[in-house]
């Protein structure tokens, strides 16, 4: 990622509910492998896609849509 966008300490919120698609069950006597992948970054945006492994099979994957917050949300 840029540094011109994004600083470490910036507080992301999802935008809206992650698109999740699960193609089978997902054992969970193995070990699970998410692999995931930047797809877009703006200015204040940034897009992910990944998918979950196991046992070499893809069991779900999966997209999240991330927005820089105001800096005031991060404040508690």
């Amino acid at each position: 990622m840029s540094s011109k966008y994004l600083c470490k300490g910036d507080f992301f919120r999802c935008q809206r509910k992650p698109f999740r698609i699960l193609l089978k069950p997902t054992s969970i006597d193995c070990e699970l492998v998410v692999r995931a992948k930047v797809d877009e970054i703006k200015e204040r945006k940034v897009v992910v896609s990944s998918t979950l492994w196991a046992k070499g099979e893809i069991c779900a994957k999966g997209r999240v849509v991330a927005v820089l917050a105001p800096k005031q949300m991060s404040e508690h």
